[in-house]
C-alpha cells in the first residue's frame, strides 16, 4: 500500500517535468528560423527509490512510482562542426590579433612622419658623420654630430617605449 502523499509527489514531479519539456519545445518552435539557435531537448530520468538503511530491509518496499527528474537540457549539435568552427575561429583570432599588433606598430613607426621617424633621424646622423669627416677639427661639426646622435637616440628610445 503506498502513501497518498507519495502519489501526489509522483504526479507533481511528472507535471513539472512535462512543463519544462513544453517550455523547451516552445523555445525550439519559436526559434526555428533564428540564425545561430541550436535546438534543445530535455533529458529526464526516473527518481530512484530510497534504499534501506537497515541491515535487514523492509519486507514490502516498492521500487516504482517515485517520479521523474530533469537531468539536463542539452543542445543537439554536431561535434564535428563544432570542432571545425573552433579550429577556424582560433586561426582567425590568431591572424586578427596579429594584424592589430602590426597595425599598431605601423602607427608607432610611422616612417612617413617628417619629424619623428627613425629614417629621418638616422639620415641626419649619417649626414652629420659625413660632414664631420670633411673637417674633423671643426667644433661646429662635432656639436652637430652630437645633436644628431642625441636626436637619433631619443627617437629610438621613444619608439622602443611605444612598442
Amino acid at each position: 500500500m503506498s502513501s497518498t502523499f507519495r502519489g501526489l509527489e509522483t504526479g507533481r514531479s511528472g507535471i513539472n517535468a512535462a512543463m519544462i519539456a513544453l517550455e523547451v519545445t516552445g523555445q525550439n518552435i519559436a526559434n526555428e528560423n533564428t540564425e545561430g539557435y541550436t535546438r534543445q531537448r530535455v533529458v529526464s530520468s526516473a527518481i530512484k527509490p530510497p534504499g534501506s538503511r537497515y541491515l535487514i530491509s523492509q519486507v514490502y518496499n516498492r521500487m516504482v512510482g517515485q517520479g521523474v527528474k530533469i537531468e539536463q537540457i542539452e543542445q543537439l549539435r554536431s561535434e564535428y562542426l563544432d570542432d571545425q568552427f573552433r579550429k577556424l575561429n582560433t586561426t582567425f583570432d590568431y591572424y586578427e590579433y596579429r594584424m592589430q599588433g602590426l597595425s599598431y606598430l605601423t602607427g608607432v613607426m610611422n616612417e612617413l612622419d617628417e619629424t619623428g621617424s627613425v629614417t629621418v633621424a638616422l639620415d641626419g646622423f649619417t649626414s652629420a658623420i659625413t660632414i664631420l669627416t670633411q673637417d674633423a677639427s671643426s667644433e661646429e661639426y662635432r656639436l652637430n654630430l652630437q645633436q644628431k646622435a642625441f636626436t637619433l637616440t631619443k627617437t629610438l628610445n621613444y619608439k622602443y617605449e611605444e612598442m
